[in-house]
């Protein structure tokens, strides 16, 4: 039985562990039992020898076993991976797929790669970990009384300003009350926004979040994003919007969005990671992009992001770096991204986009160890070439077969 079951997954993207166990010296099969059962708490699925049971007991312990093992396979995917190990590639990647520092809570996605030939083999942002706020108990930041020094509400155009105040965090806020508050920050290096809640409302702000260019080394983390500059007319709105010097987007939840998540423009470190993005392109005349990196970077980095895309009002190109000026050693590596159609339409054009204008430079492009359904796309990858790119390991969930090393 074991030698089929493994016979019968070797081509599989996972398998389950499957072995033989025995008693020690001395032991009993009471102790064994004891020490090896560990019903429910998904790490274990034990099945005792069945020939010494009677006919009813070994039918009723077939039927154990087919449960055993749809519990087995939903393991894979589900909630319950947490605490379990799962293979690297080989160079030890997997230990920074985002698991051990997210949020509590339930992943939203759990089901997602559900029937895919080809998954990653790290735990994946939504569907193995959560993001967003967890658990957190949000606070109305208009009524509470308690912004950080140096924050202000603005009423008439419904601001959150952070101005001329370095450090601040803002923790736990709910900033989609009294119609959506837009966090504006301008002259204020090391501003924080975690755990906390945005959505467009009848305020109509033009993104959630803006930032000049005094306001270097942002942070975003662990929040939810929904419906972000989805009332026409949205053609020039972000999700965020730099112009400040370096930007971390990580374990957050941005979902229904009219065009851009990231719009930089003010150069330095970029840490996108570890973020569920769902459903861009609400706009419609708008192009969607779920990073759109213009100006001078070094070395940003695009990892184990899920994005999910179908059809909406406008399409566009998934993960964008576009030099304007220049872009070196940019990485794009073990994201999910899937693109589904509808009605013969695409839901993107291209889903990873290394791009370089006229008189500008985009140089040593590494996309590497993705995991695409590109059934609602023209391609993977947009087919303008920048300088010096690598291409390689990067995988069709839907046959299993690795895409072209070269665009």
């Amino acid at each position: 039985m074991i030698d089929f079951i493994k016979r019968c997954e070797t081509t599989q993207p996972r398998q389950h562990p499957v072995g033989i166990i025995g008693h020690h010296s001395g032991g009993t099969n009471a102790t064994l039992q004891r020490i090896s059962s560990h019903c429910g708490d998904g790490y274990k699925v034990i099945l005792n020898d069945t020939r010494s049971m009677n006919r009813a007991d070994a039918a009723c312990l077939s039927l154990l076993a087919v449960v055993a093992w749809l519990t087995a396979s939903s393991l894979s995917y589900g909630a319950s991976t947490r605490g379990a190990t799962l293979p690297s590639n080989g160079d030890g990647s997997c230990s920074d797929d985002g698991y051990s520092t997210a949020p509590s809570g339930l992943p939203q996605r759990p089901d997602l790669l559900d029937g895919y030939k080809k998954i990653s083999p790290c735990r994946v942002a939504g569907v193995h970990y959560p993001v967003g706020y967890g658990n957190t108990a949000l606070r109305d930041p208009i009524n509470c009384q308690c912004l950080p020094s140096g924050v202000s509400a603005d009423a008439i155009s419904h601001f959150i300003r952070v101005v001329n105040t370095p450090d601040v965090t803002l923790d736990g806020f709910d900033f989609s009350l009294h119609g959506g508050y837009l966090v504006y920050c301008d002259g204020s290096a090391n501003l924080t926004i975690t755990n906390s809640n945005f959505a467009m409302g009848t305020n109509r702000q033009s993104g959630v979040i803006g930032i000049n260019p005094g306001c270097t080394n942002m942070r975003i983390t662990n929040s939810v994003f929904d419906g972000v500059g989805s009332s026409y007319p949205c053609g020039t709105w972000s999700v965020v919007t730099t112009m400040g010097a370096g930007i971390a987007l990580h374990y957050n939840w941005i979902k229904n969005f009219s065009q851009h998540v990231l719009e930089a423009n003010g150069g330095g470190a970029v840490s996108y990671k570890y973020n569920l993005v769902e459903e861009g392109g609400w706009c419609p005349g708008a192009h969607l992009n779920f990073s759109q990196l213009q100006g001078n970077y070094s070395a940003p980095q695009i990892l184990f992001n899920t994005f999910v895309q179908h059809v909406q009002a406008t399409g566009g190109e998934g993960i964008q770096l576009e030099a304007t000026d220049s872009i070196t050693n940019a990485r794009v590596e073990y994201n999910t991204l899937i693109s589904v159609p509808s009605g013969g339409k695409k839901a993107l054009s291209y889903m990873i986009a290394c791009h370089q204008d006229r008189g500008a430079t985009n140089t040593g492009f590494v996309a590497k160890n993705n995991y695409l359904d590109t059934r609602g796309a023209y391609g993977p990858f947009y087919p303008r070439q920048c300088i010096n790119t690598t291409y390689a390991n990067n995988w069709n969930m839907v046959t299993g077969f690795a895409f072209s090393d070269y665009p």
